[in-house]
C-alpha cells in the first residue's frame, strides 16, 4: 500500500490494561516499548491532557492529578492512591439494592459480575428482555460449548461470531407479527442481525462488566462502584483503567471489597 494515499489515525492510552494472556518480555520496559511502537505506527503524536469523560473542569483537573500520580509512581500501592484522593471503600456485605440500581459497576472477576448482575436482574423493575435501542449487552458463550474454541460450530450455524465478555450495543429493533430481529453493533464498522431467540441465548444485561470489557468505554451513571478491591491480580494499571471510566465526581467512585 502506498501510505501517501491514506491517512491513518488512532487514539488510546498505553497505560491501560495489558492484553489478556500476553507473554511480554519482563526485561523490557512495557511503557517505553508501547510508546516506541506507537511512534513507528504514527508520525505525529498529540497528548490530550483534558479528561473527555468528566465535564466539570474542577473534577477533570482532580482526575488528571490522580492519573499523573499513578503514572508517576508505578510502584505505588492502590491504598496510597485511595488515601491521598479520599476514595471511599466499603465491604460487599454493605452493598444495598440502592447502590445496585443507582450506580455503574466494574469488577475484575466474571464471578463478581455475575453476582452483581443477578442481584440487579432479580430486583430490577424492567423486564429482562425489555429491549431498547442504545442499551449495551454482554455476549456469553454458547451453552453447548464448554470450551472456548467450541463456540465456532454454533456461531457458524447462525452466520456470525458472538464473543463472550464483549459488549454489544442494540442499534435497531424490528418487530413483526411472529418474530423480532435485533441489530447489534460491536463497533462502528460491524453490525449484524440476530433473532430474539438467539439474543436470549447469547446475551445478558450488563449491570456489571469486567474492566477489560469496559476498556475504552464510559460508564452510564455518575456513581461508579469498582468491585474486587484488593484482589491479588488487580494491579495499578487495572485500577487506573477502572477509575478513568468515571463520568462524575471523584468522591462518587467507590471501591468494594468482596
Amino acid at each position: 500500500i502506498n501510505k501517501d494515499n491514506f491517512t491513518f489515525s488512532g487514539c488510546g492510552d498505553s497505560f491501560q490494561n495489558k492484553p489478556i494472556g500476553e507473554n511480554f518480555n519482563k526485561k523490557l520496559d512495557y511503557d517505553k516499548f508501547a510508546e516506541y511502537k506507537i511512534s513507528i505506527l504514527f508520525d505525529i503524536n498529540i497528548h490530550l491532557k483534558y479528561n473527555k469523560r468528566i465535564k466539570d473542569p474542577k473534577q477533570a483537573e482532580i482526575m488528571e492529578n490522580l492519573s499523573k500520580t499513578i503514572k508517576g509512581n508505578k510502584n505505588a500501592c492502590i491504598e496510597q492512591i485511595v488515601k491521598k484522593f479520599k476514595i471511599p471503600v466499603m465491604m460487599r456485605k454493605n452493598l444495598t439494592q440502592e447502590y445496585i440500581n443507582n450506580a455503574s459497576h466494574i469488577a475484575y472477576r466474571n464471578s463478581t459480575c455475575d453476582e452483581i448482575n443477578k442481584m440487579a436482574h432479580k430486583n430490577t423493575e424492567r423486564e429482562k428482555y425489555d429491549l431498547r435501542i442504545g442499551d449495551r449487552w454482554l455476549g456469553v458463550s454458547a451453552k453447548n460449548s464448554p470450551t472456548y474454541p467450541g463456540r465456532d460450530s454454533e456461531d457458524h450455524a447462525i452466520g456470525i461470531r458472538i464473543n463472550a465478555n464483549e459488549i454489544y450495543i442494540i442499534s435497531n429493533i424490528i418487530k413483526k407479527e411472529d418474530s423480532c430481529i435485533i441489530s447489534l453493533e460491536k463497533s462502528e464498522e460491524r453490525t449484524f442481525d440476530i433473532s430474539l431467540e438467539v439474543f436470549k441465548e447469547r446475551m445478558k444485561q450488563i449491570y456489571c462488566g469486567t474492566c477489560h470489557s469496559m476498556q475504552g468505554l464510559s460508564v452510564k451513571k455518575e456513581i461508579l462502584m469498582i468491585h474486587d478491591y484488593g484482589f491479588y491480580h488487580a494491579d495499578l494499571r487495572w485500577y487506573y483503567t477502572a477509575i478513568t471510566r468515571a463520568i462524575g465526581r471523584i468522591d462518587q467512585i467507590i471501591f468494594v471489597i468482596h
